[in-house]
């Protein structure tokens, strides 16, 4: 359901995306988890969307984001935008993931949550994603976690890792899917989603720890390179 819609001009041409949004929220409810909670998007002219970015840091080339368990800001020209339109389906699908943890109260870490977010995003082929990920240029996600990091802004203390922080989250979080099954991790999820330690359930459950999955991860993508 959405509850409200606020256009920055009441002249704007809001609708066809509106219902673009819809459509996405419907598979979202279909395929992975339920809507409980009435959607409110947010639609803003460029200028007030790029001064809404500068007070909650988002980075320049993100054209929409979320700011609670129900609230979807977007940048609405963006849609229109020839080199966006192709990224407007996996941006919405990512942002609107965002939501749907909110409401279930799935707290992951930061980069956690975004790598989930952005493998459902439907953005990549996994298998040219691998290929095309360099071993000695990989993140170090436990470095990550250790550091504590809660936002996307924040990334810039790893040497400007930003741009490719999500294909990473992303490949690493397939693997992960792919090591343990996604059946086992989203028990996990919803097991450690009250006391925020889904690393100490996932440890208990499957007797490995991040720095293991991190090396275990960066073979995976050496030899994928490999062997592809």
């Amino acid at each position: 359901d959405v509850a409200a819609i606020y256009a920055a001009r009441t002249q704007e041409p809001v609708q066809n995306i509106l219902i673009e949004i819809l459509k996405i929220g419907q598979e979202l409810h279909k395929e992975l988890l339920a809507v409980r909670e009435p959607l409110y998007i947010l639609f803003l002219a460029p200028d007030e969307y790029r001064n809404l970015q500068k007070e909650f840091h988002i980075p320049p080339d993100i054209s929409a984001f979320v700011d609670s368990r129900t609230l979807l800001l977007m940048d609405y020209e963006s849609y229109f935008q020839p080199d966006n339109t192709k990224s407007f389906y996996p941006t919405i699908r990512h942002e609107l993931i965002h939501i749907l943890f909110g409401q279930h109260t799935y707290y992951l870490p930061f980069w956690v949550e975004e790598g989930m977010c952005e493998y459902y995003s439907q953005k990549y082929r996994m298998d040219y994603l691998h290929f095309g990920l360099k071993a000695e240029r990989l993140i170090s996600f436990p470095k990550i976690h250790s550091e504590k990091i809660n936002y996307i802004s924040q990334l810039s203390l790893f040497d400007k890792i930003q741009h490719v922080f999500y294909p990473q989250a992303a490949s690493f979080m397939d693997f992960l899917f792919q090591t343990l099954t996604a059946k086992r991790i989203w028990s996990i999820l919803k097991r450690s989603s009250i006391r925020r330690d889904f690393f100490d359930v996932l440890e208990t459950e499957c007797k490995i720890t991040l720095p293991q999955l991190q090396d275990q991860w960066e073979s995976f993508i050496r030899q994928y390179s490999q062997n592809v």
